[in-house]
């Protein structure tokens, strides 16, 4: 078979061009012969158009296998450097479409295409403000009877905030106070009779402060549906840090109360028990059964 002109140009390309320039020359030389066997329609254009087609693939191939290569030094460089930078850049490859990444373009409620970036604002936060928030005829009105009134609660001790922030996860998104979990770290005991202090006060108060009330909702595409609907979105809401901190001295103190209340037969938000657990018992019941049954016929 003659020589395609492909081969000869790629071979006259310096030996210092990447993969990358040899690719995009590979592409417009089987782009020209294509074009010239479709004008002519002739069994010799068409031979020089598939070995150009065939170089081609190989040299997509080649150019792949070379990124790949750079990826993979790029990857263990930031695994000995940065743990951190080493996963967000994993993560990044499983989520190439950026599932997270809304459009420039958000429709109304009646699908008509908004442009301007204060009316997509508004129409973000009338969407999250009718999904997450409830109206007044919806919350409940009775006001709070603690079940033993006599009883004075015990304050939140120092011991319990620093347990709390000693196992609190790092590089966490902030909510509206802008307070890192790394920053209450680093003030150490100061920070931890700050925390304290209004721990207690909220605990007392039994009022919450109005940052702990507010989120910052962030939209994530369902990667299904048009990404101009705000409804094919599902909001992750970013809570401030101490927020979640009391949430945990809370929890830890209400659990050993309700696990004496709980049955066996609840896994769900227990501590060492999950569906897994579940799942065996029932695939270990289900088989015992079966050879029993076996065993009698």
């Amino acid at each position: 078979m003659q020589r395609v002109p492909l081969i000869s140009q790629l071979e006259k390309l310096s030996v210092e061009a990447t993969p990358t320039d040899k690719l995009k020359e590979a592409i417009k030389v089987k782009k020209k012969l294509f074009k010239q066997w479709s004008r002519t329609k002739s069994q010799s254009d068409y031979d020089k158009y598939k070995e150009a087609r065939k170089e081609c693939k190989k040299v997509v191939k080649t150019a792949k296998n070379a990124s790949w290569q750079e990826y993979g030094e790029y990857l263990a460089e930031k695994c000995e450097k940065s743990p951190r930078e080493f996963y967000k850049a994993v993560k990044a490859v499983r989520q190439r479409d950026k599932p997270f990444d809304p459009t420039s373009l958000i429709n109304d409620e009646a699908g008509n295409p908004l442009t301007d970036q204060e009316d997509i604002n508004n129409r973000w936060e009338e969407y999250f403000d009718g999904l997450l928030n409830f109206g007044d005829s919806q919350r409940s009105q009775e006001p709070f009877n603690p079940g033993f009134p006599d009883e004075e609660e015990p304050s939140i001790l120092e011991d319990e905030v620093r347990a709390v922030v000693k196992e609190c996860a790092k590089n966490k998104a902030v909510g509206t106070d802008d307070i890192t979990t790394e920053a209450i770290q680093a003030c150490g005991d100061v920070g931890i009779k700050w925390l304290n202090r209004v721990f207690n006060a909220v605990w007392e108060e039994r009022a919450a402060p109005d940052d702990w009330q507010k989120a910052i909702v962030i939209p994530i595409w369902k990667k299904k549906g048009s990404k101009r609907d705000c409804e094919k979105y599902r909001g992750i809401s970013l809570l401030s840090q101490a927020d979640k901190l009391f949430a945990k001295i809370t929890e830890r103190r209400i659990r050993p109360l309700v696990e004496l209340q709980l049955r066996e037969t609840q896994f769900g938000f227990r501590k060492n028990r999950g569906c897994t657990d579940v799942i065996l018992r029932y695939d270990s019941y289900v088989k015992s059964v079966s050879s029993s049954t076996r065993s009698c016929t």
